[in-house]
């Protein structure tokens, strides 16, 4: 067996952690807390509450901007491919347009 060969350059900076990483961090540390049986400060949960709500609005824009660019490529006179995807039906799994 051979061993890994360290790929980290001697004097690089750490990448900076994302705001998904730092939200599963404090997701986490909040959970951590709540097993301990320690009491969760509310700013956590505040943070926590808005994140979600940060997603909610990301994925209802991200709706909207699909449903847009439809409309616009159907105005063109520009066939687009359906999307599909593989759902449980009668007969087992079926591929249905979304």
């Amino acid at each position: 067996m051979s061993t890994r060969r360290a790929t980290r350059t001697p004097g690089a900076k750490e990448p900076e952690p994302t705001t998904q990483e730092q939200a599963d961090q404090a997701l986490e540390e909040i959970l951590n807390d709540a097993s301990a049986g320690a009491v969760i400060p509310i700013e956590q949960f505040d943070a926590v509450a808005e994140r979600a709500e940060q997603l909610d609005q990301i994925l209802e824009n991200q709706k909207r901007i699909e449903k847009k660019l439809d409309q616009l490529l159907k105005a063109g006179g520009i066939e687009a491919p359906k999307q599909k995807r593989w759902v449980q039906g009668k007969n087992g799994l079926e591929h249905k347009e979304i």
